[in-house]
Protein backbone atom coordinates (compact mmCIF):
# COMPACT_ATOMS: atom_id res chain seq x y z
CA UNK A 1 0.00 0.00 0.00
CA UNK A 2 1.04 3.66 -0.60
CA UNK A 3 1.35 4.48 3.50
CA UNK A 4 4.07 1.66 3.58
CA UNK A 5 5.94 3.76 0.15
CA UNK A 6 8.74 5.85 1.29
CA UNK A 7 8.45 9.43 0.87
CA UNK A 8 12.00 10.16 0.74
CA UNK A 9 14.90 7.67 -1.08
CA UNK A 10 18.24 8.29 -1.46
CA UNK A 11 19.49 8.94 -4.82
CA UNK A 12 22.46 6.80 -6.13
CA UNK A 13 24.53 10.61 -7.79
CA UNK A 14 23.94 12.06 -4.11
CA UNK A 15 20.83 13.81 -2.39
CA UNK A 16 17.42 12.70 -1.43
CA UNK A 17 14.34 12.28 -4.01
CA UNK A 18 10.97 13.56 -2.65
CA UNK A 19 7.51 11.62 -3.76
CA UNK A 20 5.43 13.91 -5.78
CA UNK A 21 3.15 12.11 -7.04
CA UNK A 22 1.83 8.56 -7.65
CA UNK A 23 -0.37 6.82 -10.33
CA UNK A 24 -2.24 3.57 -9.79
CA UNK A 25 -2.13 1.22 -12.39
CA UNK A 26 -3.20 -1.78 -10.44
CA UNK A 27 -3.49 -2.42 -6.50
CA UNK A 28 -0.27 -3.91 -7.09
CA UNK A 29 1.58 -1.49 -9.05
CA UNK A 30 2.11 2.18 -9.16
CA UNK A 31 4.04 4.54 -11.63
CA UNK A 32 5.87 7.28 -9.52
CA UNK A 33 7.44 10.92 -9.86
CA UNK A 34 10.14 11.64 -7.17
CA UNK A 35 11.35 15.69 -7.63
CA UNK A 36 15.79 15.85 -6.53
CA UNK A 37 17.03 18.56 -4.59
CA UNK A 38 16.87 20.40 -7.52
CA UNK A 39 13.06 20.56 -8.62
CA UNK A 40 14.28 17.50 -11.39
CA UNK A 41 11.32 15.07 -11.91
CA UNK A 42 12.41 11.61 -11.88
CA UNK A 43 10.44 8.78 -12.63
CA UNK A 44 9.87 5.17 -11.18
CA UNK A 45 7.62 2.44 -10.00
CA UNK A 46 6.56 0.60 -7.45
CA UNK A 47 5.53 -3.16 -7.12
CA UNK A 48 4.53 -5.36 -4.07
CA UNK A 49 5.89 -7.89 -6.17
CA UNK A 50 10.21 -7.38 -5.22
CA UNK A 51 10.96 -9.87 -7.73
CA UNK A 52 8.98 -8.30 -10.06
CA UNK A 53 11.26 -4.91 -9.42
CA UNK A 54 14.13 -6.88 -10.21
CA UNK A 55 12.96 -8.28 -13.39
CA UNK A 56 11.73 -4.91 -14.52
CA UNK A 57 14.93 -2.85 -13.71
CA UNK A 58 16.71 -5.97 -15.37
CA UNK A 59 14.57 -5.09 -18.54
CA UNK A 60 15.00 -1.73 -18.38
CA UNK A 61 18.74 -1.54 -18.13
CA UNK A 62 20.93 1.21 -17.05
CA UNK A 63 20.72 3.93 -15.40
CA UNK A 64 17.64 2.78 -14.35
CA UNK A 65 18.06 0.79 -10.55
CA UNK A 66 16.33 -0.93 -8.20
CA UNK A 67 15.68 0.05 -4.30
CA UNK A 68 14.91 -3.23 -3.31
CA UNK A 69 13.52 -2.81 0.34
CA UNK A 70 11.62 -0.04 -1.08
CA UNK A 71 9.62 -2.00 -4.01
CA UNK A 72 10.80 1.29 -6.03
CA UNK A 73 12.43 1.43 -9.39
CA UNK A 74 13.73 4.57 -10.13
CA UNK A 75 14.21 5.44 -13.76
CA UNK A 76 16.73 8.79 -14.18
CA UNK A 77 17.25 10.47 -17.74
CA UNK A 78 14.37 8.56 -19.71
CA UNK A 79 15.33 5.00 -19.05
CA UNK A 80 12.36 3.06 -20.13
CA UNK A 81 12.25 -0.34 -21.30
CA UNK A 82 8.77 0.49 -23.55
CA UNK A 83 9.66 3.70 -24.66
CA UNK A 84 12.75 2.81 -26.41
CA UNK A 85 13.34 6.35 -27.98
CA UNK A 86 12.69 8.55 -25.14
CA UNK A 87 16.80 8.03 -23.63
CA UNK A 88 18.17 9.11 -26.92
CA UNK A 89 16.05 11.86 -27.18
CA UNK A 90 17.03 12.94 -23.64
CA UNK A 91 20.55 12.88 -24.81
CA UNK A 92 20.54 15.32 -27.39
CA UNK A 93 21.69 18.74 -26.81
CA UNK A 94 19.04 21.08 -25.93
CA UNK A 95 16.59 18.58 -24.92
CA UNK A 96 14.37 18.98 -21.47
CA UNK A 97 12.64 15.92 -20.35
CA UNK A 98 9.40 17.68 -19.59
CA UNK A 99 6.94 14.66 -18.15
CA UNK A 100 7.44 11.21 -17.68
CA UNK A 101 4.94 8.55 -17.17
CA UNK A 102 6.62 5.04 -16.90
CA UNK A 103 5.88 2.85 -19.74
CA UNK A 104 3.48 4.85 -21.07
CA UNK A 105 4.67 8.32 -22.15
CA UNK A 106 7.34 11.00 -22.05
CA UNK A 107 7.11 15.02 -23.59
CA UNK A 108 10.05 16.39 -23.88
CA UNK A 109 10.94 19.98 -25.18
CA UNK A 110 13.60 20.19 -28.18
CA UNK A 111 15.81 23.48 -28.38
CA UNK A 112 16.91 23.58 -32.48
CA UNK A 113 15.82 26.75 -33.75
CA UNK A 114 12.49 27.34 -33.06
CA UNK A 115 11.31 25.12 -29.89
CA UNK A 116 9.31 22.17 -30.68
CA UNK A 117 8.03 19.75 -28.41
CA UNK A 118 8.15 15.72 -28.90
CA UNK A 119 5.83 13.03 -27.29
CA UNK A 120 6.92 9.82 -26.66
CA UNK A 121 4.31 6.66 -26.47
CA UNK A 122 3.92 3.36 -26.42
CA UNK A 123 4.42 1.29 -29.82
CA UNK A 124 1.52 1.57 -32.29
CA UNK A 125 -0.31 4.25 -30.38
CA UNK A 126 1.80 7.51 -32.57
CA UNK A 127 -0.28 7.52 -35.46
CA UNK A 128 -3.73 8.11 -33.74
CA UNK A 129 -2.15 10.61 -31.94
CA UNK A 130 -1.01 12.54 -35.03
CA UNK A 131 -4.35 11.73 -36.34
CA UNK A 132 -6.51 13.29 -33.56
CA UNK A 133 -3.92 16.32 -33.71
CA UNK A 134 -4.25 17.06 -37.80
CA UNK A 135 -7.93 16.96 -37.11
CA UNK A 136 -7.89 19.66 -33.87
CA UNK A 137 -5.40 21.76 -35.80
CA UNK A 138 -8.01 22.07 -39.04
CA UNK A 139 -10.37 24.37 -36.19
CA UNK A 140 -7.32 26.49 -35.32
CA UNK A 141 -8.06 30.04 -36.45
CA UNK A 142 -9.77 33.01 -34.71
CA UNK A 143 -11.01 31.73 -31.67
CA UNK A 144 -8.35 28.67 -31.10
CA UNK A 145 -5.04 27.98 -31.61
CA UNK A 146 -3.92 24.62 -31.81
CA UNK A 147 -0.37 22.68 -31.86
CA UNK A 148 0.72 21.37 -35.34
CA UNK A 149 1.83 18.34 -35.90
CA UNK A 150 5.25 18.29 -37.81
CA UNK A 151 6.17 14.41 -37.95
CA UNK A 152 5.12 11.32 -36.69
CA UNK A 153 7.59 8.56 -36.63
CA UNK A 154 5.80 5.09 -35.96
CA UNK A 155 8.89 3.26 -35.62
CA UNK A 156 10.06 4.99 -32.76
CA UNK A 157 6.81 5.68 -31.60
CA UNK A 158 7.15 9.53 -31.32
CA UNK A 159 5.12 12.63 -32.41
CA UNK A 160 6.49 15.77 -32.80
CA UNK A 161 4.92 19.34 -32.63
CA UNK A 162 5.40 23.13 -33.06
CA UNK A 163 5.32 25.07 -30.21
CA UNK A 164 2.24 26.45 -29.06
CA UNK A 165 3.14 29.62 -26.78
CA UNK A 166 1.67 31.15 -23.84
CA UNK A 167 1.42 29.88 -20.20
CA UNK A 168 -1.58 27.65 -18.90
CA UNK A 169 -4.91 28.88 -17.54
CA UNK A 170 -3.40 27.89 -14.28
CA UNK A 171 -0.59 29.73 -14.34
CA UNK A 172 -2.11 32.64 -15.23
CA UNK A 173 -4.41 32.38 -12.32
CA UNK A 174 -2.43 32.35 -9.40
CA UNK A 175 -1.95 36.17 -8.40
CA UNK A 176 -4.66 37.42 -11.23
CA UNK A 177 -7.23 40.36 -10.91
CA UNK A 178 -10.65 39.43 -11.35
CA UNK A 179 -10.61 40.89 -14.36
CA UNK A 180 -7.99 39.55 -15.61
CA UNK A 181 -9.30 35.86 -14.83
CA UNK A 182 -12.57 37.23 -16.66
CA UNK A 183 -10.36 38.02 -20.05
CA UNK A 184 -8.76 34.45 -19.59
CA UNK A 185 -11.73 32.60 -19.45
CA UNK A 186 -13.94 34.43 -21.94
CA UNK A 187 -11.16 33.19 -24.49
CA UNK A 188 -11.00 29.96 -23.17
CA UNK A 189 -15.36 29.98 -23.30
CA UNK A 190 -14.84 31.13 -27.23
CA UNK A 191 -12.01 28.34 -27.75
CA UNK A 192 -13.89 25.18 -26.58
CA UNK A 193 -17.01 26.61 -27.89
CA UNK A 194 -14.89 26.35 -31.21
CA UNK A 195 -13.54 22.69 -30.76
CA UNK A 196 -17.24 21.68 -29.57
CA UNK A 197 -18.83 22.59 -33.10
CA UNK A 198 -15.44 20.71 -34.86
CA UNK A 199 -16.36 17.58 -36.90
CA UNK A 200 -17.16 14.42 -34.96
CA UNK A 201 -17.22 11.90 -36.61
CA UNK A 202 -15.47 9.07 -37.12
CA UNK A 203 -14.19 9.16 -33.79
CA UNK A 204 -14.32 7.23 -30.66
CA UNK A 205 -17.83 7.20 -28.34
CA UNK A 206 -17.29 8.05 -24.76
CA UNK A 207 -20.76 7.97 -23.20
CA UNK A 208 -22.00 8.15 -19.75
CA UNK A 209 -21.54 4.68 -18.67
CA UNK A 210 -17.61 5.11 -19.48
CA UNK A 211 -17.13 8.19 -17.62
CA UNK A 212 -18.74 6.56 -14.59
CA UNK A 213 -16.40 3.33 -15.12
CA UNK A 214 -13.47 5.45 -15.33
CA UNK A 215 -14.57 7.16 -12.06
CA UNK A 216 -15.50 3.71 -9.96
CA UNK A 217 -11.79 2.82 -11.36
CA UNK A 218 -10.26 5.49 -9.15
CA UNK A 219 -11.84 5.21 -6.52
CA UNK A 220 -11.62 1.53 -6.25
CA UNK A 221 -7.97 1.97 -6.29
CA UNK A 222 -7.70 5.08 -3.95
CA UNK A 223 -10.01 2.69 -1.91
CA UNK A 224 -7.31 -0.08 -1.97
CA UNK A 225 -4.44 1.48 -1.43
CA UNK A 226 -6.13 3.28 1.54
CA UNK A 227 -5.99 7.06 0.40
CA UNK A 228 -9.08 7.80 0.71
CA UNK A 229 -12.20 6.46 2.71
CA UNK A 230 -14.36 3.99 0.63
CA UNK A 231 -16.96 6.43 -0.66
CA UNK A 232 -20.84 5.57 -2.24
CA UNK A 233 -19.87 6.19 -5.79
CA UNK A 234 -23.25 4.57 -6.84
CA UNK A 235 -25.35 6.97 -5.35
CA UNK A 236 -23.15 10.06 -6.28
CA UNK A 237 -23.18 9.19 -9.86
CA UNK A 238 -26.80 8.34 -10.11
CA UNK A 239 -28.20 11.00 -11.62
CA UNK A 240 -25.20 11.07 -14.33
CA UNK A 241 -25.53 6.97 -15.58
CA UNK A 242 -29.82 7.21 -15.06
CA UNK A 243 -30.54 10.92 -16.61
CA UNK A 244 -31.43 11.22 -19.90
CA UNK A 245 -28.56 12.39 -21.93
CA UNK A 246 -27.64 16.07 -22.92
CA UNK A 247 -26.52 17.59 -27.02
CA UNK A 248 -23.44 15.36 -28.13
CA UNK A 249 -20.28 16.66 -30.41
CA UNK A 250 -16.66 17.27 -30.39
CA UNK A 251 -14.78 16.85 -26.58
CA UNK A 252 -11.19 17.04 -25.64
CA UNK A 253 -12.21 14.44 -22.50
CA UNK A 254 -9.08 16.06 -20.19
CA UNK A 255 -9.99 19.53 -20.50
CA UNK A 256 -8.58 21.44 -17.22
CA UNK A 257 -6.61 24.57 -16.95
CA UNK A 258 -3.32 22.90 -17.36
CA UNK A 259 -4.38 21.59 -21.09
CA UNK A 260 -5.16 25.76 -21.87
CA UNK A 261 -2.85 28.29 -23.26
CA UNK A 262 -3.08 32.09 -22.76
CA UNK A 263 -0.33 34.33 -24.73
CA UNK A 264 0.43 38.00 -24.54
CA UNK A 265 -1.62 39.93 -26.94
CA UNK A 266 -3.47 37.01 -28.09
CA UNK A 267 -7.15 36.70 -27.71
CA UNK A 268 -7.16 33.04 -28.85
CA UNK A 269 -6.69 30.24 -26.40
CA UNK A 270 -4.73 27.74 -27.69
CA UNK A 271 -5.59 23.93 -26.27
CA UNK A 272 -3.21 20.90 -25.51
CA UNK A 273 -2.82 17.36 -25.71
CA UNK A 274 -5.83 16.31 -27.82
CA UNK A 275 -5.04 12.62 -27.56
CA UNK A 276 -8.50 12.04 -26.43
CA UNK A 277 -10.73 13.06 -28.66
CA UNK A 278 -13.93 11.82 -28.73
CA UNK A 279 -17.65 12.06 -29.06
CA UNK A 280 -19.98 12.38 -26.42
CA UNK A 281 -22.18 15.03 -24.32
CA UNK A 282 -20.70 18.29 -24.19
CA UNK A 283 -21.15 18.70 -20.50
CA UNK A 284 -18.06 16.48 -20.22
CA UNK A 285 -15.87 19.04 -21.19
CA UNK A 286 -17.24 21.84 -19.12
CA UNK A 287 -18.26 20.15 -16.21
CA UNK A 288 -14.27 19.23 -15.80
CA UNK A 289 -13.30 22.32 -16.43
CA UNK A 290 -15.59 23.68 -13.88
CA UNK A 291 -14.41 21.08 -11.20
CA UNK A 292 -11.11 22.06 -11.68
CA UNK A 293 -11.83 25.60 -10.95
CA UNK A 294 -13.23 24.05 -7.57
CA UNK A 295 -9.98 22.10 -6.77
CA UNK A 296 -7.93 25.67 -7.45
CA UNK A 297 -9.94 27.23 -5.06
CA UNK A 298 -9.61 24.74 -2.24
CA UNK A 299 -5.42 24.22 -3.50
CA UNK A 300 -5.38 28.18 -2.18
CA UNK A 301 -4.21 28.70 -5.80
CA UNK A 302 -7.61 30.71 -6.62
CA UNK A 303 -9.67 32.77 -4.04
CA UNK A 304 -13.38 32.33 -3.85
CA UNK A 305 -14.13 35.41 -6.45
CA UNK A 306 -11.47 33.90 -8.94
CA UNK A 307 -13.07 30.85 -8.96
CA UNK A 308 -16.88 32.36 -9.29
CA UNK A 309 -15.13 35.32 -12.02
CA UNK A 310 -13.37 32.51 -13.89
CA UNK A 311 -16.37 29.92 -14.41
CA UNK A 312 -19.03 32.96 -15.11
CA UNK A 313 -16.95 34.27 -17.59
CA UNK A 314 -16.59 31.06 -19.21
CA UNK A 315 -19.89 30.10 -19.42
CA UNK A 316 -20.97 33.36 -20.77
CA UNK A 317 -18.18 33.01 -23.80
CA UNK A 318 -19.00 29.40 -24.14
CA UNK A 319 -22.98 29.88 -24.38
CA UNK A 320 -24.13 26.28 -23.84
CA UNK A 321 -27.71 25.59 -25.07
CA UNK A 322 -30.39 24.37 -21.56
CA UNK A 323 -30.04 21.19 -22.29
CA UNK A 324 -26.51 21.03 -21.99
CA UNK A 325 -26.51 23.01 -18.80
CA UNK A 326 -28.77 20.45 -17.79
CA UNK A 327 -26.37 18.15 -17.46
CA UNK A 328 -23.44 19.77 -16.04
CA UNK A 329 -23.95 18.58 -12.41
CA UNK A 330 -24.21 15.48 -13.52
CA UNK A 331 -20.98 15.21 -15.16
CA UNK A 332 -19.57 17.60 -12.50
CA UNK A 333 -20.13 14.91 -10.07
CA UNK A 334 -17.61 12.78 -12.08
CA UNK A 335 -14.44 14.54 -11.89
CA UNK A 336 -15.05 15.91 -8.32
CA UNK A 337 -14.63 12.09 -7.24
CA UNK A 338 -12.26 11.07 -9.94
CA UNK A 339 -9.80 14.60 -9.13
CA UNK A 340 -10.32 13.19 -5.36
CA UNK A 341 -8.97 9.99 -6.29
CA UNK A 342 -6.03 11.72 -8.54
CA UNK A 343 -4.78 13.79 -5.88
CA UNK A 344 -5.24 11.63 -2.86
CA UNK A 345 -2.01 9.25 -4.75
CA UNK A 346 0.16 13.31 -4.30
CA UNK A 347 1.04 13.67 -0.65
CA UNK A 348 1.22 16.90 -0.74
CA UNK A 349 -2.92 17.96 -1.14
CA UNK A 350 -3.93 14.58 0.42
CA UNK A 351 -6.23 16.79 2.59
CA UNK A 352 -7.13 18.35 -0.38
CA UNK A 353 -8.52 15.29 -1.69
CA UNK A 354 -10.61 14.34 1.33
CA UNK A 355 -12.61 17.96 0.97
CA UNK A 356 -12.94 17.27 -2.59
CA UNK A 357 -14.54 13.83 -1.91
CA UNK A 358 -16.94 15.14 1.34
CA UNK A 359 -18.05 17.80 -1.15
CA UNK A 360 -19.24 15.19 -3.26
CA UNK A 361 -21.25 13.65 -0.64
CA UNK A 362 -23.26 16.93 -0.19
CA UNK A 363 -26.46 17.39 -1.90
Amino acid sequence: MIAALPLHLDSPSGGRLTLRRAWPRSPDHLLLEFHDADATAVAGQWFSDPARCTSVAAATGDPAHAVIGAGVLVQPAGADRRLPALADLVRREGATLLSHRPERRAVIRLRHGQDTYVKVVRPGHAPAIAAAADRAAALAGDSLRVARPLRCDEELSVVEFSELEGRTALEIGTGATADQLRLVWSSVGTAVRRLHAGEAAGLPAHTAAEEAQLTRRWLGLASAYRVLPDADVEKALLTLTAGAPGPTGLLHRDLHDKQLLIAPGDSRAGIIDVDTLAVGELALDIANLLVHLELRGRQGLLSADGVRASGAAFLEALRPDPDTVRRIPAYAAAPRLRLAAVYAFRPQWAVVARDLLAASRRP
